[in-house]
């Protein structure tokens, strides 16, 4: 069942079984808004069900806080803290490339904070190859591979490695300084 589609429509990650993390089921939906450069907001489009209306409320009451697996980018000012260097560009650089668009989400686990970890896929179009978001941001050098306790990588620990020190060695962002 790894993998499979789930044709229930979820409204916060709440609702999601404990199943499915263990199953590592796939769901698609909408970015609907983006919080930093690692965490956004999904609206949950089963597959078979189509879009269908949702009520006018917060989003966080019809939405998925969604976290990427594997990886780290430079925290936005928050609880007193100062912006991080390169925070504003790796938020930037996830609203361009997935605000609005329509991805595959792949269930990990859920954090702390009540968000899903999830493998990320995406596509700019529907005929272009599908890229990995954790795996995007590692290579433009906007984050890092995140090594603390919990960490999730689907499998791609040794690739996620690789693109960070490939970025490291280029001083790409984030290695600049």
């Amino acid at each position: 069942m790894d993998g499979d589609f789930y044709v229930e429509r979820f409204s916060t990650v709440k609702d999601i079984p404990d199943a499915c993390f263990h199953q590592r089921m796939t769901l698609r939906g909408t970015v609907v808004s983006v919080s930093d450069g690692d965490t956004f907001r999904l609206r949950h489009m089963p597959l078979w069900r189509g879009v269908g209306t949702y009520p006018t409320k917060k989003p966080t009451e019809h939405t998925l806080q969604i976290r990427l697996a594997g990886v780290d980018t430079p925290e936005m000012p928050h609880f007193g803290k100062e912006c991080q260097p390169y925070a504003k560009e790796a938020k930037a650089w996830l609203v361009h490339e997935l605000k609005g668009a329509v991805v595959t989400v792949t269930l990990l686990r859920r954090d702390q904070y009540g968000r899903a970890v999830c493998m990320v896929t995406y596509s700019k179009s529907w005929w272009a190859v599908k890229k990995n978001v954790s795996e995007e941001l590692l290579r433009v050098g906007l984050a890092k591979v995140y090594r603390l306790a919990g960490a999730e990588y689907g499998g791609l620990l040794d690739t996620f490695n690789i693109l960070e020190a490939h970025a490291k060695k280029a001083k790409l962002n984030i290695w600049s300084q």
